[in-house]
């Protein structure tokens, strides 16, 4: 035993004589044990995580908007007046009104996708409704079949009323097709399809490409570039 605590005394005078005379030796212990016990994520790689997580929202925005087409350019840009701490998801206030053209029932897009359309408007200001607004309700297509569902908001939108032999998928393309708002505009692609209580219907649930409490700007559509 006194061997032992004799032979660990030598190495650690040797390693504080080492430290002292050659300070970036002690550097070098240092990141020795630091890469061994402590895993690092380089900048390269957090760069690489984060352009990864970008590309999967754009490739997710892209493939609705490949399948519909473009929204009407002919739009007028609006700032989405802030409604915290309150989480209100059925109406929004922008910073547009009358004044800029806005005229109720108007369509408002986020990212080229169908949130909701103008339910009061003022001077400068405008309130629209949302698509999470339960008494929201409009008819719509689905996938490349153009099958027809009716699009009920809340805060799940749900899509009901699908013919029980409408070949729907999971990831087709829901669009509008109500005449009072953009035909063609997309709302989200299908997440997943069930037979409805009733057994006479398809219902299916909504996935979309956006988180609401992001939303700080959009997009109103006048209603003279609504094509008649």
């Amino acid at each position: 035993m006194r061997k032992e605590n004799i032979l660990l005394g030598t190495v650690v005078v040797l390693l504080l004589g080492a430290l002292i005379w050659d300070p970036t030796t002690g550097n070098f212990f240092q990141n020795l044990i630091t890469n061994r016990l402590l895993p690092t994520v380089s900048p390269s790689d957090t760069l690489l995580i984060e352009n990864a997580s970008l590309k999967t929202k754009i490739a997710l925005l892209e493939s609705v908007s490949e399948a519909i087409g473009e929204a009407p350019s002919d739009a007028i840009s609006a700032f989405v007046f802030s409604r915290y701490p309150f989480s209100f998801r059925n109406e929004f206030l922008i910073n547009v009104g009358a004044e800029q053209g806005i005229s109720q029932g108007d369509g408002v897009l986020y990212h080229s996708f169908l949130v909701g359309k103008v339910e009061r408007v003022f001077l400068n200001e405008s309130l629209f409704r949302t698509i999470f607004d339960p008494r929201w309700q409009s008819v719509v297509r689905v996938g490349n079949g153009g099958y027809e569902a009716l699009f009920v908001g809340g805060n799940i939108p749900t899509l009901t009323l699908i013919d029980k032999d409408a070949s729907i998928e999971i990831s087709d393309v829901i669009y509008s097709a109500d005449q009072n708002f953009l035909y063609g505009v997309p709302l989200g692609e299908v997440r997943s399809v069930q037979i409805s209580s009733d057994y006479l219907f398809q219902e299916a649930t909504i996935k979309l490409p956006y988180v609401l409490s992001d939303m700080r700007d959009v997009s109103v559509v006048i209603s003279k570039s609504i094509p008649q």
